[in-house]
Formats: C-alpha cells, sequence, structure tokens
C-alpha cells in the first residue's frame, strides 16, 4: 500500500479548505453589505476597494457636510470656485470605478461613533458613519449612475471581532494610542480581511496627508491577491490655488 504521509494533493486541499473558513469568519455577513448598481453584470467585473479619507478629503463631497456644499464654498473661495476643487476628485473616482465592481471601505480615523461624532463637533462637516450617513449616500449616489456597480462594507476597527457590527452602535475609539500613520494601516489591513476571498483587487486608498500614504505604502502588509495604490487630495490645497492638476495614483 503506497504511503500518504506525503500525499500532497490531499493535504494542500484540506490546507486550502481551512484557510477558506478561517477566510470566511472574518468576513462582514451579506446581509450587512449595502449594495446599489445599474448594471447586471457587477459579479463578473473586475473588483476595486475604495478606502476612502474623510476629513479634509472625500468630505468635500459629502451631502451630510453642509458647510462644505456648492453655495458656501463659492462665497469662502470666491477665486477657486466648487467644480474646480472637487472635480480632480469626482474625475479620478470615475476612471479607477468605470467597468468595475467597487467596494467602498472607511479609509478615514472615524473608525467609531465616538470618532465620528467627536470629528463632526471639531470640524462641522457631518456625519460618515451610520444610516444615511456619508458612506451610505455615496454609495447610493455612485452606484446609482449608469453602468456602475458599488457596494459599501462597513468593517472598522471597533468591531471587536464581529465584522461590520459597529456602523450603528455607539462604541468607543478603538484607536487611543496609536499614531495617525499607525491607524492608517490598521484600518486598510482589517479592510484588506474582507478581500481575502476575491480572485483580485486594486486597493485605492485616498487620504489628505501624503506623509500617512507613504507610511501605508512602506508598511502595510498586502496579500499576493492584492494590488496597493494611493492617491494623495486635500480639497484645500486646490481651494488656495497650491495645486491644480490631476490626482495621481502611486502603486505601493
Amino acid at each position: 500500500t503506497q504511503s500518504r504521509c506525503h500525499d500532497e494533493i490531499t493535504w494542500h486541499s484540506v490546507r486550502k479548505a481551512s484557510e477558506h473558513q478561517r477566510a470566511e469568519k472574518l468576513r462582514c455577513s451579506t446581509k450587512r453589505i449595502q449594495r446599489k448598481s445599474n448594471a447586471s453584470d457587477c459579479d463578473k467585473r473586475p473588483t476595486v476597494a475604495i478606502f476612502a479619507d474623510y476629513d479634509g478629503c472625500w468630505d468635500v463631497i459629502s451631502r451630510t457636510n453642509i458647510m462644505k456644499g456648492e453655495s458656501w464654498f463659492n462665497r469662502v473661495t470666491p477665486k477657486h470656485n466648487y467644480t474646480t476643487c472637487t472635480s480632480p476628485l469626482r474625475k479620478k473616482i470615475k476612471d479607477i470605478t468605470a467597468g468595475k465592481r467597487v467596494i467602498l471601505f472607511v479609509g478615514s480615523n472615524r473608525q467609531s461613533w465616538e470618532d465620528d461624532d467627536h470629528n463632526n463637533e471639531q470640524n462641522n462637516n457631518g456625519l460618515a458613519l451610520g444610516t444615511d450617513n456619508a458612506f451610505e449616500r455615496w454609495v447610493q449616489e455612485f452606484g446609482g449612475l449608469e453602468n456602475n456597480c458599488w457596494e459599501l462594507n462597513t468593517a472598522l476597527l471597533s468591531d471587536n471581532k464581529q465584522p461590520c457590527s459597529s456602523w450603528n452602535a455607539r462604541r468607543e475609539s478603538p484607536w487611543a494610542g496609536w499614531s495617525q500613520e499607525q491607524t492608517k494601516t490598521k484600518l486598510l489591513e482589517n479592510g484588506i480581511k474582507q478581500l481575502l476571498l476575491e480572485d483580485h483587487v486594486d486597493l485605492y486608498f485616498f487620504d489628505d496627508h501624503a506623509d500617512y500614504l507613504q507610511h501605508v505604502r512602506k508598511y502595510a502588509r498586502i496579500p499576493p491577491n492584492m494590488q496597493l495604490y494611493t492617491i494623495h487630495y486635500a480639497w484645500l490645497q486646490y481651494a488656495k490655488g497650491a495645486t491644480t492638476g490631476e490626482l495621481q495614483a502611486i502603486a505601493a
């Protein structure tokens, strides 16, 4: 009888099954994933994941942000109007998502109800997390456009080993004692856990701090089935006229 001590085929399948089971346990339940699409082939498309920063970055296109509406913006920064300042962001979003299945993640340090509430009070720029706030509205807005496929994964660092359990829960901040750079790296890796079973994913991380992005590119642990790109966008630089160019995606 042939020895099975080195039966690579048998144990390879067992190992793969075990890895799949562990990865499945890390994922949010399907009922917690919010989807909006205007196409019929979403499940056949290449996948991109966007990690969107909020304060100083995507907050400028947030409908919950009363301080960054077009009329307010044009009144405060008359030399550089709202369209001029936001069109580079919207163009980049359109470019990287065209023909793709898009998974949106919270790339902001607003990783809990406490963080979201605190930053809103400090910056007066709207709530990002929870029902009918910025991230949910973006999925509805972009996913509703012709031929688009968007979904929201609500994984946060405050989930306490229960994936996507914090979205509407009054949880405390999970990142006390961490630097901003460490928080950005940890939230990216936390989101990656949701994507381990995907065939291939291009990751796009937006932030208004170039130094945070440099840290993420250097230290984040990226699986072999994923490629990380970082995109620096600070709307204030456009409002001041300090920059006017298109947004660039830098590969890690």
